[in-house]
């Protein structure tokens, strides 16, 4: 089985895990300084009393939560070193998708 790491859980890591989650043969890892994703065009609409923090940001785990091989976690990286596939991370919050 190959693995996929995504870093980073903006709207081209989101369409990415989408595109291939449920797929076979392949498991999804998707790393964020955040647990959630956050639409920034509306956040002045937040600031200025326009609308709710909820209705600009979602949790990461339940907008991948309909894809099995999918998991997601928050994560600071600090480095990668794709030659001895090692990076280094503080872990402050992991979810593993129920398969």
């Amino acid at each position: 089985m190959k693995r996929v790491v995504i870093i980073g859980c903006g709207f081209l890591g989101l369409n990415a895990a989408k595109t291939l989650g449920n797929k076979a043969g392949v498991e999804v890892v998707v790393i964020d300084r955040h647990n959630y994703h956050l639409f920034q065009p509306l956040l002045y609409q937040v600031a200025t009393a326009g609308l709710n923090a909820v209705e600009i940001a979602a949790p990461v785990r339940s907008i991948l939560s309909g894809y099995r091989n999918v998991r997601s976690g928050s994560i600071k990286l600090f480095q990668i070193l794709p030659f001895l596939r090692f990076s280094s991370i503080h872990v402050r919050y992991w979810c593993f998708q129920s398969a």
